[in-house]
């Protein structure tokens, strides 16, 4: 949607605004530093609407007694991982995903 297709005009934007100095430059190290410098410069920046004016919709939620964040957390990581067990093929995919993008 919508989304998808300001957040790829945003990172073709960064390219292109990094991209000169990748080209005119013969030291690739400095460049590539200065490329993180400026696209987290620029995320940051296009970031900065969403935390100003975007309202939270969530309602806080009540630590039952003797439970922490830490403790609540991996219970529901416990359930997914139960839970997940029960998809075979989403388990195989994620499987060849890993070998694939890691070799």
């Amino acid at each position: 949607g919508a989304g998808w297709a300001i957040g790829s005009a945003g990172g073709i934007l960064s390219l292109l605004i990094i991209l000169p100095p990748i080209l005119l430059t013969k030291s690739n190290v400095m460049v590539v530093r200065g490329s993180l410098i400026v696209t987290a410069v620029f995320f940051a920046l296009a970031a900065l609407p969403v935390f100003f004016w975007l309202k939270e919709r969530a309602r806080p939620q009540v630590v039952p007694p003797g439970e922490n964040y830490l403790s609540i957390a991996f219970k529901q990581l416990r359930d997914t991982i139960r839970t997940a067990r029960g998809f075979k093929e989403f388990l195989k995919f994620m499987l060849a995903f890993l070998v694939y993008n890691e070799g």
